[in-house]
């Protein structure tokens, strides 16, 4: 028989129990030794073998547990630096001069820019799209950003809540507001063009970086989406149209499977979400924007870092995700060009944009994908039992529920369970190689995509007209005002309501008490 005959022919089929004979004759011990439990109660076997039920589909189609897209490759997203215009227009210029595809704006910059001329000096006429994470009266913003063109915002009023304790008025109106920004957006940009205009947003990494394990992650985004769904269709948008407007940010970390799974998992739970609404087709496929995990940076031996944005941005490519966003491994224009190149390194050396799914089939992933899958749905069970996300926001469940994951999180790490190279494996030294008096919310941001095409570049006429035509009348006062401060649009916006208060979700970093045992100085984290 020829190699090439010997590599068609099938093999014969292995009984589970001939494998784990063979793992004790080799390991001198019982496999289920190896048997560990994730910090959420998912177990990992030491041993997998074929799932017989399995049926993950193909890329880009039901349940889109592959792909919600037939086509591999990912956007080099660059989280944008800086807190004045001068220094966002650099950091923009320097990250497409650098081949990122897309800039993401996070809140704290967007709030500190004021105003529109300073939106325009920082980010006008810069060719390629920029994603702008809307904080809770960040709908203040959607004149400017929508005369500006290229820029596409998007709000989770569910993580502002979680994130900051309050939203300054009802989930009501906010969804409101939002739900004719989403009208808008049917107008100005087709759901699947390269922009891809998704203003409702579900946020996922408010519950990570706060110390959440993947389950209620997924838990957590799931509950957050159908939230989304009731809010659209009870202020009148279809529901037909509705998932198309809907997006996804999970945190990937060092876990290196966990990161692939979850977002597997992510795609299969929104699938059979929708398919239990009546919604059917290429509308139930994810969209799913990944940030590397800031829970696990540490300032000491800084340079760790970079190999856990590096792993987790390899979790992502294969996991499916449409954009990638990393942190910078220390502060400065170094740090953000390797946060940019990483990826560029897995596109063009590694060749993972070449692959679609290419842990598909992998017995191991495929379980693990189930078994997150599992618990996600099990988890937003008990959410919507409880009243829905706003209801366990706004009770105190939900933070209790993370509160308990975090504080499972800092007793495995100070058992050593769970390893963090430079923290509690092979620890740095007592000083900080990376201190900076520079807060980190400064340095770091997050994402990018391809650029858009000429005609792309600002929306039409009818598509601001759009916006201002469906919208509530205090919001379309707002939208209509050119030369006000922000921050004063959003006081007229909210005046007079009711603002919602609910228990916050406090960030938690791996290294944060051994930072402080040494001496290191208090940092602020971005959630």
């Amino acid at each position: 028989m020829t190699d090439a005959t010997a590599r068609r022919a099938p093999f014969d089929p292995v009984e589970r129990d001939t494998w784990e004979e063979r793992a004790r004759r080799d390991l001198g011990e019982d496999v289920d030794r190896l048997r560990r439990g994730l910090l959420d109660g998912v177990t990992v076997d030491p041993l997998y073998t074929a799932r017989p039920d399995a049926d993950p589909g193909e890329p880009g189609a039901p349940p889109f547990t592959r792909g919600a897209q037939p086509v591999p490759g990912w956007a080099v997203s660059h989280a944008l630096v800086g807190h004045d215009p001068a220094a966002i227009r650099r950091s923009a210029e320097a990250a497409v001069e650098g081949d990122a595809d897309r800039l993401w704006l996070p809140r704290e910059a967007l709030a500190a820019l004021g105003d529109e001329v300073a939106l325009r000096e920082a980010l006008d006429g810069i060719g390629v799209p920029v994603d702008v994470e809307l904080g809770p009266t960040g709908l203040a913003w959607i004149g400017p950003l929508t005369r500006l063109g290229g820029a596409w915002p998007q709000l989770d009023p569910w993580a502002c809540l979680a994130r900051d304790g309050s939203l300054p008025a009802p989930m009501e109106e906010v969804t409101r507001w939002l739900t004719a920004l989403v009208a808008a957006s049917a107008v100005d940009s087709p759901a699947d063009s390269p922009s891809g205009a998704r203003p409702a947003l579900v946020d996922a990494r408010v519950h990570h970086e706060s110390g959440a394990g993947a389950s209620l992650e997924l838990g957590a985004a799931l509950a957050t989406g159908l939230a989304h769904l009731r809010a659209l269709s009870a202020h009148g948008h279809p529901l037909a149209d509705a998932p198309r407007r809907v997006s996804f940010t999970f945190a990937v970390d060092g876990d290196l499977f966990v990161s692939i799974a979850k977002l597997r998992a992510a795609r299969e739970l929104w699938s059979k979400a929708l398919r239990a609404l009546g919604v059917d087709g290429p509308e139930q496929g994810a969209r799913v924007h990944a940030f590397a995990s800031l829970r696990e940076r540490t300032r000491l031996g800084h340079h760790t870092n970079l190999l856990r944005e590096t792993v987790a941005a390899f979790g992502a490519a294969v996991g499916g995700a449409e954009r990638v966003t990393l942190a910078p491994y220390e502060p400065g224009p170094h740090g953000e060009r390797l946060a940019r190149n990483a990826q560029l390194m897995l596109k063009h050396e590694s060749h993972l944009d070449a692959v679609i799914d290419a842990a598909g089939g992998s017995y191991y992933v495929e379980h693990l994908t189930d078994a997150l899958a599992r618990a996600g749905w099990a988890e937003m069970q008990r959410l919507e039992a409880e009243g829905g996300m706003t209801a366990a926001l706004t009770s105190g469940a939900w933070a209790a529920r993370v509160a308990e994951a975090r504080e499972a999180r800092r007793e495995a790490l100070e058992r050593g369970d769970l390893v963090r190279v430079g923290v509690n494996r092979y620890p740095a030294e007592a000083t900080l190689e990376a201190a900076s008096s520079e807060p980190l919310s400064e340095r770091l941001s997050e994402p990018p995509t391809p650029p858009l095409a000429e005609d792309d570049a600002r929306p039409e006429k009818a598509a601001r007209d759009a916006v201002r035509d469906a919208a509530p009348p205090e919001l379309g006062r707002v939208f209509a005002a050119s030369d006000a401060p922000v921050a004063r649009l959003a006081t007229e916006l909210v005046r007079g309501r009711d603002p919602v208060a609910a228990p916050s979700l406090p960030p938690f970093r791996d290294a944060a008490e051994r930072e402080a045992a040494v001496g290191a100085p208090a940092e602020e984290v971005p959630s």
